[in-house]
């Protein structure tokens, strides 16, 4: 599952990518999406960190 929306927020924000991911999750959980028996939506930081290198070219980029 892609975050492309996540991580280009992430940096416009100047989030770290622990604050991203627990937001991310918090919301996730708030929509019912994350329970306690489906746990296939949480985000780690390290899934943050990777779509983040994943779209470099387009964060470093200020036209988006």
């Amino acid at each position: 599952m892609e975050r492309p929306n996540l991580a280009l927020m992430s940096e416009y924000y100047q989030l770290s990518d622990r604050t991203s991911a627990a937001v991310a999750d918090a919301a996730l959980q708030g929509a019912s999406l994350i329970t306690n028996l489906d746990k296939t939506y949480i985000i780690d930081k390290n899934k943050l960190r990777r779509e983040r290198v994943k779209y470099e070219s387009i964060i470093g980029n200020d036209n988006w």
